[in-house]
């Protein structure tokens, strides 16, 4: 869900966009553009932030949030981004209603909307997608934000200057850069973060189900850093050196409770999807693969892992699949790098 209806695109943007990824603890950038090769990156990078300005994605020290979007803008020349939401913050449900007439369904949804959501149709922002239909009803994708947190983003946005042409669920910005266009299989995709981790259920190229768990990978390098008395850094270091490929390592012992853990979040999700065969009018079927991304999904050892624990194929995405296939352009980011990116590349894939 982009908001796009209550956030229009201007025309001339289409040319090239900039996917501005902002999390509890980092802000991506990246930038395509078209050429006659296809689609390019003309810029990307990252600001990791202070903890505490963020959380859960809601903006807690505006100021200082504000700091770190100028620096931006002005190291990148930003001056229109598609900017994303946390999922803790936006409410995402699926909704069954009769057929009518295409400019009746808001209100209808409106109408309906306290009795899926905490807040009001007055205290939110409201947009849906038409998942299926038949010939009595429709089948609806519904997300809804609060106004005050909107209106806080588009706030700041307005002080540092740069003009949010989008505001997108973070999880469907990333299906959009990692799922090929097309593609009817059904994935369970893992967004391993830096302080959370995202879990979809990904279906008909459609995000069917969505949550969030507190597991991330700074956890797992402050636990590095206390318990063999190392800085951030160096422990930041041992971690991707050795991950948990080998019980060799004295890094082995250390965070594999961490990565136990999130296996068990993934099962126990996995388990729910399996046993709900049916849920929100739309039919569950069998998972065929898990997909990994995030900046701590290159944890070495971490497919072989969960591949091992599931029982299934669990692969790195390619968060390439929608912009090139290596033929004729190759992108700057290499792969270890450029699946924490995978959100602010679906961003910009949308205008474009």
């Amino acid at each position: 869900m982009n908001f796009a209806s209550i956030f229009p695109i201007p025309k001339y943007l289409t040319l090239s966009a900039v996917g501005l990824d902002i999390s509890d603890r980092s802000i991506r950038i990246l930038g395509l553009k078209n050429t006659r090769n296809g689609l390019e990156v003309f810029t990307y990078g990252q600001e990791l932030i202070e903890e505490g300005i963020l959380s859960q994605g809601k903006i807690i020290q505006p100021e200082l949030l504000k700091n770190y979007l100028i620096k931006i803008k002005k190291q990148y020349g930003i001056e229109f981004a598609r900017v994303s939401l946390s999922e803790e913050q936006v409410y995402l449900f699926n909704l069954e209603i009769p057929k009518m007439e295409p400019s009746e369904i808001r209100t209808s949804v409106e109408l309906q909307l306290e009795d899926h959501i905490l807040i009001s149709a007055a205290e939110s922002y409201m947009d849906y997608n038409i998942i299926s239909q038949n010939a009595k009803t429709y089948l609806l994708q519904v997300a809804a934000i609060p106004i005050k947190i909107v209106d806080q983003y588009f706030g700041i946005f307005d002080e540092v200057g740069i003009v949010p042409t989008c505001l997108e669920l973070e999880s469907q910005a990333l299906v959009r850069a990692i799922i090929p266009k097309k593609d009817k299989i059904t994935y369970m995709v893992v967004d391993y973060g830096s302080s959370r981790t995202g879990m979809s259920f990904v279906q008909d190229g459609v995000i069917v189900y969505t949550t969030t768990v507190p597991l991330g990978g700074i956890d797992q390098t402050n636990k590095i850093k206390d318990a063999l008395k190392i800085t951030y850094e160096e422990a930041e270091k041992m971690k991707r050196q050795f991950g948990i490929l080998s019980n060799t390592s004295n890094v082995y012992d250390i965070i594999l409770p961490s990565v136990s853990a999130l296996r068990d979040e993934i099962y126990k999700h996995f388990i729910y999807w399996n046993t709900h065969k049916e849920e929100g009018g739309i039919e569950h079927h069998s998972v065929s693969k898990i997909i990994l991304c995030g900046g701590t999904s290159n944890l070495p050892g971490l497919t072989d892992y969960l591949s091992a624990s599931m029982q299934m194929p669990v692969e790195l995405a390619n968060v390439w699949s929608n912009v090139t296939d290596f033929s004729k352009y190759i992108p700057p980011i290499n792969r270890e790098e450029s699946v924490a990116y995978a959100t602010a590349i679906g961003l910009a894939l949308g205008h474009l």
